[in-house]
């Protein structure tokens, strides 16, 4: 307990403390309504801690700063006037409430409240600066120096603090920081402007200093223009957003990059932009000057409008919007020196929007002509003929695949073009130099990444004084149009290639279908007379010979009749590799011992559609090739694959796409020269000597690939050997079906019918009825379609089987 030091209690000081509870409720309502007593019957332990009978009053007398004496809870239990000359309250107003339900309110930091509860509770010396509430409203500030109370048990049983009043330091403080940020935003504006490539950023920091300045919750900082009739409208610099809905919130999306568009005047601002005089709203909402607000704005409750002037010129306005406090005048005269920073840094942002406009209307006709250059591939140079100073255009440099910054001169000029045509170039630009005389070549090139171009390239001497100064030229990319044409006369060479096999097939196809017939009757004679058993021994031996030489003779006309796709075949869908196995023994009999066949069949082969014997025949034909060109021993690799062509090709006279199945025979023998490749499938083209082959076998080959809708290439060479790839169209059936039906017809038996023939071919027709009537069958013949017609409505009951020429001259 403290012991009295001061002197006694003189009487004439009341106290008042809280009225402890006595537990009912009408002792509580009694103590609401009395809570004035006498000193001496004081029983808080705080009070006797104090020894207040002395303590007290003497802190009343000697100092004038505010105290304020609380219980451990923060209840107040006793104060002295310069407390409540401050506060406005009452002593008897105060007692038993805690600060924080009179003195704190909105803008009082909440975080120093509950740190000066907890000391209190924690019987802990603090020191801090509060901003507290008058009882009018008003705001002051203090600084609270607060120290514990001590019972006679060592225990903290309450708090005295000492308070001093604050709020001219504050407010000296806040108006420096004002000032401070106000310096601040101009500088920064300034260098921020003088430094950044946008100067858009220079108005958001303006706008944005503007409004942590005033305390504002958002605005904008614009531009004052005039149309066509002199009236004033409003583009915005920077304008903070004010999208609270999705419709506006998508508007300023879209406008606020390139600035929003005002042109309403009957509105706040629009009356600043009339009168350019400052606008002061602390009520908008009755102020006859408001105007309406767009779906989605948020509220105006305050608002200042600032307009910005220039050498006597209304040219921006700033628009502040819903600072707590309101505006006022000082406000208009605190911000005045950044108005006129502002202004100047509109007025510097205008002429440097001039400025940008030249240079971006200079650089859009640049761009223009090297777009148009670009587009067109046309690149430019242009050369100083006294100093030999060269100049190339960007396309020039993207034509020659160089840097941006690369730096040419003549020497590495001449390099770009390929070495057969650099003489040719340089002979040009000396011509031009000496006589003037302009040129206009295509010439290739070989680009700094090392790709191969074709380029057109024009030039010109330019004349001063009478004499070359310069030489001027442009280079225009033909690499595609060169190649066209190359592959365009490849394509012309090819076509008249086509026409000419066709028109050799046709050819050759119409003989053999006429010397077939003429065949036919001469072995069907000469097997009649076979039959005969009359003739002698000698005429037989003549008739086997005719026999003999017949059959050789179809079997050329049916080679020729295979190249012209005109041989009647029998497509099955058959699995390859089956149908090779088959085979193997038989093809390496064709190429002989001293030759290794070797056979790679593909897994999971897909099937095609094919005669089997076309099979055979190309095979044997191809076997047969390989072993001619195969000097002593060697090797033929014959294997399988699949192969899916994504992107058509052309190879040769056909064009692959699509899924294909493919034959590949390769020997290690003598392969052919370009010369010999240019006609390996024409008919009677042979390298043998004469008589030892008609030159029918690769384009019997051909005609089978061709009727099958597939494709050849062919790789050979002298010292290599020779590769040939056939290409078959995969099936669309999945199962192969190979019909492998026995054809032989040796114990057939034919009953005698009535059979129909029809031929246009009189000796054909005639031989055909003789063999037919030797079998024992009854014969009607016809040698047109009309006559087959009217014998079939005549006599078709009788008829069990028609034989017809295919393709007759009326049907």
């Amino acid at each position: 307990m403290f012991e009295s030091a001061f002197g006694s209690f003189d009487g004439s000081l009341c106290m008042t403390t809280p009225i402890k509870n006595n537990g009912t409720a009408g002792g509580a309502r009694e103590a609401a309504e009395d809570r004035t007593v006498h000193p001496s019957t004081l029983k808080s332990s705080v009070l006797s801690s104090l020894n207040a009978t002395s303590f007290v009053p003497l802190v009343a007398r000697l100092t004038s700063h505010p105290v304020l004496i609380s219980d451990l809870d923060g209840g107040i239990i006793w104060a002295n006037d310069a407390f409540t000359k401050l506060s406005g309250w009452s002593v008897n107003e105060i007692i038993g409430r805690k600060p924080q339900e009179f003195l704190h309110g909105p803008e009082t930091d909440q975080v120093t409240v509950a740190d000066i509860q907890l000391q209190i509770a924690e019987g802990k010396s603090f020191q801090c600066e509060i901003q507290n509430y008058h009882r009018d409203g008003s705001l002051f500030w203090i600084s609270l120096d607060a120290q514990p109370i001590i019972d006679e048990h060592g225990k903290p049983c309450g708090c005295l603090s000492v308070q001093s009043d604050i709020s001219e330091r504050k407010r000296v403080e806040l108006e420096w920081s004002r000032e401070h940020k106000l310096l601040t935003a101009i500088g920064n504006s300034l260098g921020t402007f003088v430094s950044s490539e946008n100067p858009k950023a220079t108005f958001d920091e303006l706008l944005a200093a503007l409004l942590d300045i005033t305390e504002s919750s958002y605005g904008f900082l614009g531009e004052i223009r005039r149309d066509e009739n002199g009236n004033p409208w409003l583009k915005t610099y920077s304008l903070t957003n004010i999208a609270w809905d999705s419709a506006t919130r998508a508007l300023y999306e879209e406008q606020s990059a390139t600035g929003f568009e005002f042109r309403n005047l009957k509105t706040l601002f629009g009356h600043a932009m009339m009168t350019g005089e400052p606008v002061i709203a602390n009520s908008p909402s009755t102020d006859p000057r408001r105007g309406g607000l767009p779906g989605g704005h948020p509220p105006l409750d305050r608002f200042l409008g600032l307009p910005i002037h220039r050498n006597g010129q209304l040219i921006g306005l700033i628009g502040l919007a819903n600072r707590s406090g309101g505006y006022s005048s000082d406000d208009v005269r605190f911000l005045s020196p950044l108005m006129t920073s502002i202004g100047h840094v509109i007025e510097a942002y205008q002429r440097d929007l001039k400025r940008r406009e030249t240079e971006q209307s200079l650089r859009e006709t640049e761009e223009w002509l090297e777009e148009t250059s670009r587009i067109a591939e046309i690149g430019s140079w242009q050369m100083d003929v006294d100093t030999m100073h060269l100049r190339w255009s960007e396309q020039t440099r993207r034509l020659h695949q160089v840097p941006a910054d690369y730096t040419p001169d003549v020497k590495r000029a001449i390099q770009f073009y390929a070495p057969e045509a650099r003489a040719t170039i340089t002979d040009a630009v000396d011509c031009a130099i000496r006589t003037g005389k302009p040129w206009d070549l295509e010439l290739p090139i070989n680009t700094a990444k090392g790709q191969r171009r074709w380029v057109r390239a024009i030039g010109h001497a330019s004349y001063s004084d009478g004499k070359v100064s310069q030489v001027l030229g442009v280079v225009q990319d033909v690499t595609e149009r060169h190649y066209a044409e190359v592959e365009r006369e490849r394509l012309q060479a090819q076509f008249l290639h086509s026409q000419k096999m066709e028109s050799v097939g046709r050819l050759a196809g119409g003989i053999a279908h006429d010397f077939n017939n003429m065949l036919a009757v001469i072995l069907g004679h000469a097997e009649m007379s076979l039959l005969d058993s009359a003739i002698s021994p000698q005429q037989r031996t003549h008739m086997k010979a005719v026999q003999v030489a017949g059959q050789r003779a179809a079997a050329l006309t049916r080679q020729l009749l295979t190249f012209a796709s005109r041989q009647y075949a029998s497509p099955q869908t058959i699995n390859l590799n089956s149908l090779i196995k088959s085979l193997l023994e038989l093809l390496r009999k064709s190429v002989g011992a001293a030759i290794r066949l070797e056979w790679l069949p593909a897994d999971d082969l897909w099937n095609i559609l094919i005669d089997p014997v076309q099979i055979d025949q190309m095979l044997a034909c191809l076997c047969i090739n390989a072993r001619e060109a195969i000097t002593d021993s060697g090797r033929v690799l014959l294997s399988t694959r699949n192969e899916r062509v994504s992107t058509p090709r052309q190879t040769g006279a056909f064009t692959l796409a699509g899924d294909y199945v493919v034959i590949t025979l390769s020997d290690n023998g003598r392969g052919m020269d370009a010369a010999a490749r240019e006609f390996l499938f024409e008919p009677f083209n042979t390298t043998k000597p004469v008589g030892q082959g008609p030159g029918l076998g690769l384009a019997t080959v051909y005609g089978i690939v061709q009727q099958n809708r597939g494709a050849i290439e062919v790789d050979s060479d002298p010292t290599v050997g020779t590769t040939f790839r056939l290409y078959f169209p995969k099936a669309v059936q999945d199962e192969a079906k190979i019909d492998e039906t026995a054809n032989s017809d040796e114990d057939t038996v034919f009953a005698p019918i009535t059979v129909l023939l029809v031929e246009d071919e009189p000796t054909l027709l005639r031989i055909a009825r003789l063999s037919l009537k030797q079998l024992g069958h009854r014969v009607f013949t016809a040698g047109n379609v009309t006559q087959a017609l009217q014998l079939v409505q005549s006599r078709g009951e009788s008829i069990n089987l028609v034989i017809s020429d295919v393709v007759m001259p009326e049907m």
